[in-house]
């Protein structure tokens, strides 16, 4: 089983689903709702 990573604690202070809503390009837009994701745990 994998190690489990350690991100670090500034990643939890942005908010990645407002900051996506606002993009217009898709591919980056997809991006930052699976960083969303992985703050959610």
């Amino acid at each position: 089983m994998p190690r489990p990573r350690s991100l670090p604690k500034s990643f939890y202070n942005e908010n990645f689903k407002s900051l996506a809503k606002k993009q217009t390009h898709h591919r980056v837009k997809i991006r930052l709702m699976a960083m969303h994701h992985i703050q959610q745990g």
